[in-house]
């Protein structure tokens, strides 16, 4: 029987935590966006619209294009999302001989051998 182990989480440098979290609060506000649809946004370079006030307390809007180490650090963080990890496995592959098995065990060899024919 496979038996697989645990693995250790994934571990993200600083960035790409934040940008997780930004994306995560992202996808809060705007229902309609995913996180990592906003991650695949930031990795393919898109420009990023940035909301802010200045010091009179006026709203402005600007787009602001990622960097390179911010589009890197985003595709670090985006990963998980698009090819997650495999988990190794522990397979039991010892062979035994026909006289050794239980008739139970030969009954179910010979269902599934007839399975595989029809």
């Amino acid at each position: 029987m496979a038996k697989g182990r645990t693995r250790p989480p994934r571990l993200l440098d600083a960035t790409a935590k934040k940008l997780l979290n930004k994306a995560e609060s992202i996808s809060k506000i705007h229902k309609d966006v995913l996180p990592h649809e906003w991650l695949q946004a930031v990795v393919s370079g898109f420009g990023i619209e940035q909301v802010y006030r200045d010091e009179h307390g006026n709203h402005h809007t600007d787009i602001v294009y990622p960097s390179i180490d911010v589009r890197m650090d985003a595709a670090k963080a985006a990963a998980p999302f698009f090819a997650p990890r495999l988990s190794s496995q522990k397979v039991d592959t010892t062979i035994r001989k026909y006289e050794d098995l239980t008739d139970e065990e030969l009954e179910e060899a010979l269902r599934a051998a007839q399975d595989e024919q029809d």
